[in-house]
């Protein structure tokens, strides 16, 4: 008889959920479907981000070897310092400002007799506003003296041509000091 009131027992109704319960299975389910939802977007977001950071890797390291060369050639004693500006600024603002230009010559022209001869640059910041701005910092390392080296470049805005499906990355402020302490900021 006692094996009959167990199986009595576990014939019994199924039982109902409450209208409680259901009603927090379905909030677990939205919530699952949230924290679902936000992993997607978070994943899309990283993607995008490291396109985004290809990208400046690589204007990062084409306006690197733009500003190195500059850098180099103005040391060189072989390249008149004009026209290593007039390299450097080419196809940009600062192409035609002739005062501009040779006010920089002639600050330049003297880095080697205060601060030594010229060793190596390092670039030591290299920073993207927004999708067309990047600035770029330089040491200049002589015998007695680092020169700090400032260095804007700037995407222009003009639509693609036939000819030109790309916008050109061109220098639009460049400019020099030897305020070391100010990189610590």
């Amino acid at each position: 008889m006692h094996g009959d009131a167990l199986r009595k027992t576990a014939k019994a109704e199924p039982v109902k959920p409450s209208g409680d319960f259901m009603m927090r299975a379905l909030r677990s389910i939205g919530v699952l479907f949230t924290a679902l939802a936000l992993v997607a977007c978070g994943l899309h977001g990283v993607a995008a981000a490291q396109a985004t950071d290809a990208t400046t890797e690589e204007i990062v390291a084409a306006a690197d070897l733009r500003a190195k060369a500059f850098l180099d050639n103005l040391s060189n004693k072989q390249t008149p310092v004009e026209q290593t500006f007039d390299a450097l600024l080419k196809g940009g603002p600062l192409a035609g400002k002739k005062q501009a230009i040779e006010a920089l010559v002639a600050r330049s022209a003297g880095l080697e007799s205060r601060y030594g001869q010229f060793r190596a640059a390092e670039r030591i910041e290299a920073k993207r506003i927004g999708t067309d701005v990047l600035l770029a910092k330089y040491l200049y390392k002589c015998d007695n003296f680092p020169v700090v080296w400032y260095f804007t470049f700037y995407r222009d805005q003009r639509p693609a041509t036939a000819t030109s499906t790309t916008r050109s990355w061109s220098v639009i402020a460049v400019r020099f000091d030897t305020e070391i302490e100010l990189l610590g900021l």
